[in-house]
């Protein structure tokens, strides 16, 4: 199903009231129609809170707009047509061991960030307020209205303080924190990390022209074959094109040569 349908049948509620569970505002929303996700966002103990409801049709929503300025809790809330859907929870990302759910304690979701932000300030602005990040996850480009992220603190507390930054801004908007349900798991060409080839794992590049082969890794990258041109006068030599062509695309060892 499009986001967009789904956009229309979802509407965005502040002003909840601290403690109010997911429970309740399903409950209080029940008479406009069937329910189809609910999604309570910030600090369960802050007033910076607010929450997403997905109905299964563009009517319910709009009769749950009329809820505006009802009291729930302490205070009226205010229900006002969702610019985004409710991302699903994908149930292979959940906790899968106590090792993960405890990660989850430490991991935050942070929406409605700044397409201009990148993840160096993101970090930075986190670490600086709550305490040190392990981890990011930062989703979405820079043609999106608005990008996404998992972050992941080395505390529970950094995490729980985290939520507490719900509004505040961030290049030009407002940030939505809310506890993370799923731990950040990053893949190692997203996250920067860089993981070493097997050992048996070949070069890469084109194929050696014929008559040439490589020498074993423990030699360095060494070219064995027919005779080349030999260095004169302080000058590179002059290789034929089809062996340039071919050094070009191998990762040549720092201690490289030809001979």
């Amino acid at each position: 199903m499009r986001d967009e349908e789904k956009v229309r049948r979802t509407v965005y509620i502040s002003d909840i009231s601290e403690g109010c569970t997911e429970a309740q505002l399903a409950g209080f929303f029940r008479d406009c129609g069937q329910l189809v996700d609910v999604r309570v966002c910030g600090d369960p103990n802050s007033a910076m809170r607010f929450a997403f409801i997905e109905f299964t049709t563009e009517q319910s929503a709009l009769w749950a707009l009329n809820k505006s300025s009802s009291i729930l809790g302490n205070f009226p809330i205010r229900v006002s047509p969702s610019k985004t859907a409710i991302v699903p929870v994908n149930n292979t990302y959940l906790p899968r061991s106590i090792e993960e759910r405890e990660l989850v304690a430490r991991t935050v979701f942070v929406g409605n960030i700044d397409r201009v932000v990148e993840r160096e300030q993101l970090c930075e602005f986190f670490a600086n307020l709550c305490g040190p990040v392990s981890k990011i996850r930062l989703l979405g480009e820079s043609q999106h209205a608005a990008k996404i992220a998992f972050i992941e603190f080395t505390t529970a507390g950094s995490a729980r303080a985290a939520l507490k930054l719900s509004g505040a801004l961030l290049g030009t908007l407002p940030l939505r924190v809310s506890p993370s349900k799923t731990p950040v798991r990053v893949e190692a060409r997203r996250s920067g990390e860089v993981r070493p080839p097997p050992a048996s794992a070949p070069l890469a590049g084109p194929p050696l022209p014929a008559g040439l082969r490589l020498l074993p890794a423990s030699m360095g990258v060494r070219l064995q074959g027919p005779a080349l041109p030999q260095q004169v006068m302080g000058q590179p030599p002059q290789l034929p094109p089809a062996l340039l062509m071919a050094v070009a695309g191998l990762q040549l060892h720092p201690e490289a040569h030809f001979g």
